[in-house]
């Protein structure tokens, strides 16, 4: 047994405090990598078939929380940006297309005002980290929610694909055990970028075995779960907009719904100075107005198919404003204290 499925089987089986192993294994040299993690020895651990090639997995419906415009037009413009800098988006260093797509995230995760923030250092279990290949991990709250995955652009075989799957079921299973030790318990979500676009999956630790299913949109290239299809449309820059515009609201779909989860698992979650539970009446105006802004963005999206955009701008400012409301409210200290409220004109004119 390799050393990372022998991890993999302890940390299953018994409750470990990731921080603490990961100190013992370092100090005693030990080399665990995930991304040396291969599909056919991991599939048992979420009750797959490693024949099967994932076709045997549970699928979820991916839905689009459609976003105002403007937001869209701001991640364009610094992709447009960003590509000035390391060129089209037909790089051959991932590390290049990753920075290039980074603003789809970058203006996302700013509408939850630090309620989500990224926390990009892997889980790294031996002297040597994962190749830099999941480039961002998302707390809600502190709860680790959604990964983000690069894989190498160059994947290709389906051999390959399923192993960049067996290392995010390794690390969705990591930070389920880090949210475990806080006595969190939320389902992970992950999203993989490949040589096509995006795929996403869901992680569920509280099940037995733990469970990993794929993500299903219509339309998407299938392969038991959906590929949201955006670099082939890369030299098609119409095409390319409406793909992304797509990818984009079916991220803030996972990030919204993350955000409604983790407001009812941190209200439910003992004080831990005193072991009781919280105020509720906070608690439950701010999850109201989060769950309204999610059904309001979702039918939103309806309302566009419907071609009724009017009626699909008038209900997103609507539920931006719920979301707002319900940040605001949130009986929690996560606010950043921001450079722009110290700004002054006058004096930095001067300086």
């Amino acid at each position: 047994m390799s050393p990372e499925m022998a991890v993999i089987e302890l940390m299953s089986k018994y409750e470990i405090d990731v921080d603490e192993f990961h100190e013992i294994i370092s100090e005693r040299g030990l080399d665990v990598n995930f991304s040396r993690v291969r599909y056919t020895a991991v599939a048992p651990y979420v009750d797959l078939d490693p024949i099967a090639s994932f076709h045997d997995a549970s699928l979820f419906d991916l839905q689009r929380s459609r976003i105002p415009t403007p937001v869209f037009r701001t991640i364009v413009e610094d992709m447009d940006i960003m590509m000035l800098q390391y060129g089209p988006l037909d790089h051959e260093s991932e590390q290049a297309t990753s920075r290039t797509l980074a603003p789809i995230f970058n203006r996302l995760v700013a509408v939850f005002e630090s309620a989500i923030t990224n926390d990009p250092e892997p889980i790294r279990l031996g002297r040597h980290s994962a190749e830099g290949i999941i480039e961002y991990r998302f707390k809600t709250f502190g709860a680790i929610a959604v990964l983000l995955v690069d894989v190498n652009r160059r994947v290709t075989s389906d051999t390959q694909r399923l192993d960049a799957i067996a290392q995010v079921i390794a690390e969705c299973g990591a930070c389920h055990w880090t949210n475990v030790g806080y006595k969190i318990h939320v389902p992970i979500h992950a999203i993989i970028c490949d040589t096509i676009g995006f795929s996403f999956f869901k992680f569920d630790g509280d099940t037995s075995p733990y469970t990993f299913s794929g993500g299903h949109y219509p339309g998407g290239l299938s392969c038991g779960y959906s590929n949201i299809c955006l670099f082939p449309a890369i030299h098609d820059r119409r095409r390319f907009l409406a793909q992304l515009r797509i990818l984009t609201e079916i991220v803030f779909d996972v990030l919204l719904a993350a955000y409604c989860r983790s407001l009812v698992v941190f209200r439910d979650r003992p004080d831990i100075t005193t072991g009781q539970k919280k105020n509720l009446d906070s608690w439950a105006t701010a999850i109201d107005h989060a769950d309204d802004a999610l059904a309001m963005c979702r039918n939103a999206e309806l309302e566009r198919q419907a071609h009724l955009p009017d009626e699909a701008d008038a209900m997103v400012d609507e539920a931006f404003q719920d979301i707002h409301t319900s940040l605001k409210i949130v009986p929690m200290n996560f606010k950043l204290n921001r450079l722009m409220n110290y700004w002054s004109d006058e004096v930095l004119r001067a300086s």
